[in-house]
């Protein structure tokens, strides 16, 4: 802490040093008083160990010195819109994209032969003194002037104009050199060689290459190329380039913190939308309004002013925002031009000092702060659920026993209030570049695969916490990945088939080739054991295949379509032989809802009862997302699941009646509001309405919200989310269900939750 101590004081001793050297400087107090304040800084640093008592006289000394000599050059002030001096830093040039876009001005007819040579030249100066070599001026030739022969362009205007501005920000060109190129350009074409814009149009548009920088402010800059017109297609993402510049421009006093993070932000979703992944719109905060403390610009001003346009033109700041910081740094400038007049040997004593203690202090924290390699690489995360439940049943509904406990009826009659808690614990860890673990704990018990709630009013008792996830994940590629164990699902669906809480045993994969920009395939496939029986060739498998598609062909607008074939394999039960009894009741499932249609498989006096239908299921599902209003979005949904495996003979001999045909199921729904609700303010509303026939599907994995779970169930389902502070949030729904076939059987739902995530 003392070490630490020390630093914070003298940095903050070093700010007031060249605050009050610069005041004193521009004659606002006289040399004495400054010599006064001085004195007193010195001290302070003598006090906190920064410098000792001998170097405290040597530095007051030579700041008198330095106040002699400032007072004489007070009176010289560089004005803000002064041209950078002939040894300013430049811009770093490039390397190989400066030389493709030459490269391809030359082949595209925008420059000549002898042009194309001169900027090569001039890329290669640039290029060594950014390496730290030196290299002798070299005498320049004009680009742009001189006349070029006729020859056809074949890629749009905006490109070249686009290339001409790169190659002016990288300073192989100049402004004017890229006018006269681009202005010479909209002579020579036609609109029909030119790709169908009119010469005149051309001429003019050559104005936007070199109006920046023609004045001292930002407004009408037409050289930033608008937020709007996005740099996908257009301008290639240089992501690295762009954080340096942002964190150039906040070591500069340009940003503040906050300012900062947002647009690092911005750039990461730049970054991924323009490597192709599906991100969602980010709520924007405004840069360039907030109150930044001081702190000295020690780089030209038309540096600053380049990088502004640079990450306006990269598409990570709009016009606006650039101005406003522009307009910002004109305001701290005067302090910036006092400042720059303190003695650079004063400042350079005073750095030294406090960098020795500097790096001791980041010695000692890297010695007791560094984590094991082994603990970077793994990621742990959770959700904790509280919920109220009410369940209202109507009073004429009929008696039905429990398909999973035929020895207990339903409860089909009698209310209930319920509290239920779910909690979730999720560990990732990254083995190598390809390959992760996961593992997640959930409560629940072993007996219900569609449920993760613990019903509390259990005598004060404990609750279990199971394993629920134990995967391995490969992705070899980033279109391929592979999964073995126990793993979330991985099928695009919704919770008409599966449960949302439904995890899958067994092996999977996932193709997803990218087809353009805006579109792209996916195919998974999967085979997962339901019940394994070790002596026989009787296991129960499901085997499962989804083709789909998802495109975007606006922005804003993704509809996405998938057709998934779900196969049940040894399900169907099979009735015990009476000199036999038990050899079959391998065959009665080991969890059922209720729904389907089941037979008895014991001709004995007990009841064992089993699926009358085989599974195979015919699954579409689609979905269309329209986020023209982001960040509210309105997302609709559809869902059809035709179990194509019900053959109405086979069931009617099980059963030994002429059971009805019911194997269709459908689902339409719409939200509205926040894709994900996971902040103050941010909400959600939804409503849904459901069809499930009796054997569309098997009621042993579907919703066990909807209806109290199962099948032969039909109706509408209202709910809401809201945000009430970071990563908590409150949500509810009703759901409303009536029986579809056979004895009344109606179910409402309310359920309120409360949840948070970690």
């Amino acid at each position: 802490m003392n070490c630490r101590f020390k630093l914070a004081a003298g940095m903050a001793a070093i700010a007031l040093l060249a605050l009050t050297a610069g005041v004193c400087l521009a004659g606002q107090v006289s040399a004495g008083d400054g010599a006064s304040a001085v004195s007193e800084l010195l001290r302070l640093l003598q006090a906190k160990g920064v410098v000792t008592s001998e170097e405290a006289r040597v530095l007051e000394k030579k700041f008198d010195h330095s106040s002699s000599v400032s007072d004489k050059n007070k009176d010289k002030k560089s004005s803000m819109t002064a041209g950078k001096t002939a040894n300013a830093p430049v811009s770093p040039p490039g390397g190989d994209k400066v030389m493709e876009t030459i490269m391809s001005l030359a082949d595209q007819n925008v420059i000549s032969s002898d042009e194309k040579a001169e900027m090569t030249a001039r890329a290669d100066v640039l290029n060594s003194r950014s390496m730290g070599k030196s290299v002798p001026d070299r005498q320049q030739h004009e680009i742009g002037a001189e006349e070029i022969d006729y020859g056809k362009t074949t890629v749009p205007v905006e490109e070249i104009r686009d290339q001409l501005r790169f190659l002016a920000y990288r300073k192989v060109m100049t402004r004017d050199e890229a006018a006269n190129a681009y202005r010479r350009f909209g002579n020579n074409y036609t609109a029909a060689e030119a790709g169908g814009q009119n010469t005149a149009s051309v001429a003019m548009e050559s104005k936007s290459v070199t109006d920046a920088g023609t004045s001292g402010d930002m407004k009408g800059d037409e050289a930033v190329v608008s937020n709007d017109e996005k740099t996908s297609g257009k301008v290639p993402f240089a992501y690295g380039e762009v954080i340096e510049n942002i964190d150039a421009l906040a070591d500069q006093g340009i940003f503040s913190d906050n300012e900062t993070d947002e647009l690092k932000g911005r750039a990461d979703l730049l970054k991924r939308r323009n490597n192709g992944e599906k991100v969602q719109e980010r709520r924007r905060r405004v840069v360039g309004k907030d109150k930044i403390p001081y702190r000295r610009t020690t780089i030209e001003v038309d540096e600053v002013k380049d990088d502004l346009r640079f990450l306006t033109y990269q598409g990570v700041m709009i016009r606006r925002e650039s101005t406003d910081a522009f307009a910002r740094l004109e305001k701290k400038y005067p302090t910036d031009q006092l400042a720059e007049n303190i003695s650079d040997e004063l400042a350079w004593e005073v750095r030294s000092q406090v960098e020795q203690k500097m790096d001791k202090v980041a010695a000692l924290e890297r010695k007791h702060t560094r984590l094991p390699d082994w603990l970077e690489r793994i990621n742990i995360g959770g959700d904790l659920r509280l919920r109220y439940e009410r369940d209202f049943f109507d009073k004429n509904n009929g008696d039905f026993i429990d398909p999973s406990n035929l020895s207990q009826v339903l409860n089909s009659h009698k209310d209930q209030n319920l509290v239920k808690t779910r909690a979730r614990l999720n560990l990732t860890a990254t083995v190598n570049d390809y390959v992760q673990v996961g593992i997640g704990l959930a409560t629940g018990n072993t007996n219900n695969p569609v449920s993760t709630n613990a019903t509390l009013g259990t005598s004060l008792n404990k609750q279990n916490f199971l394993l629920d996830l134990a995967y391995l994940k490969w992705a070899p590629t980033p279109d391929l990945t592979f999964w073995g164990g126990r793993f979330a699902n991985p099928w695009f669906h919704t919770d008409m088939v599966w449960d949302p809480d439904i995890n899958f045993d067994g092996v999977a994969f996932s193709y997803r080739p990218k087809l353009t920009d805006s579109s792209g395939l996916f195919l998974t496939g999967g085979a997962f054991p339901i019940q394994s029986m070790s002596l026989t060739s009787n296991s129960k498998w499901l085997y499962g295949g989804q083709l789909g598609a998802q495109v975007r062909p606006v922005d804003k607008l993704t509809a996405k379509l998938g057709v998934a074939f779900y196969d049940f394999e040894n399900t169907v039960g099979i009735a015990n032989n009476p000199a036999q009894p038990g050899l079959t009741d391998w065959s009665a499932p080991q969890f059922q809802q209720k729904g389907n249609t089941l037979f008895d498989i014991d001709p004995s006096t007990s009841n064992k009862i089993a699926y009358a239908s085989a599974f195979k299921e015919l699954n579409i599902t689609g979905s269309l997302d329209l986020g023209f209003w982001d960040p509210v979005h309105v997302n609709f949904t559809a869902d059809y699941v035709n179990n194509l495996g019900f053959d109405q003979n086979d069931v009617n001999q099980r059963t030994g009646i002429n059971v009805k045909k019911e194997t269709v199921g459908y689902q339409f729904g719409v939200a509205v509001g926040y894709p994900t609700v996971r902040n103050y303010g941010e909400w959600k509303g939804f409503l849904c309405y459901k069809y499930l026939g009796s054997d569309a599907v098997m009621d042993a994995f579907t919703d066990s919200d909807f209806h109290l779970g199962g099948t032969n169930a039909k109706g509408w389902i209202l709910g809401a989310e809201f945000g009430l502070a970071k990563n908590v949030w409150l949500s509810s729904k009703w759901l409303t269900t009536n029986e579809i076939s056979g004895p009344p059987f109606a179910i409402d739902t309310f359920f309120f939750d409360l949840n948070a995530k970690f």
